[in-house]
């Protein structure tokens, strides 16, 4: 009776850690028109609240739950949501969508 509770405890403590099993992944993310790094991209865990942006050279780094997807996404562009891995490289595309004007108003 005691090894199987033993037994049952351990595979127990193992099936929590694999549930709750959390992956840190890294990348870099880059323009599509260019290849050049873009500086400041969001990048979030699809669902939550975690996230990031890229830095100076595009690079990112994410503590993200095995198996989940993240949104990498900048303004003027298509925003991706692409399944997280370690190394990964995150292109983005032009967004046709962006505005033509800025009007700008001034009140003293």
């Amino acid at each position: 009776m005691e090894k199987r509770l033993s037994t049952l405890l351990a595979c127990l403590i193992l099936f929590v850690g694999e549930v709750f099993a959390q992956n840190v992944i890294s990348g870099t993310v880059v323009s599509q028109e260019d290849d050049q790094p873009i500086i400041g991209a969001s990048i979030t865990v699809e669902g939550s609240r975690t996230g990031t942006v890229s830095d100076a050279q595009g690079r990112f780094s994410l503590t993200v739950p095995k198996g989940k997807k993240i949104i990498v996404s900048y303004l003027g562009m298509q925003s991706q949501t692409v399944t997280a891995k370690p190394g990964m490289r995150v292109v983005l595309a032009n967004d046709d969508k962006t505005l033509g004007e800025v009007v700008v108003t001034g009140v003293q």
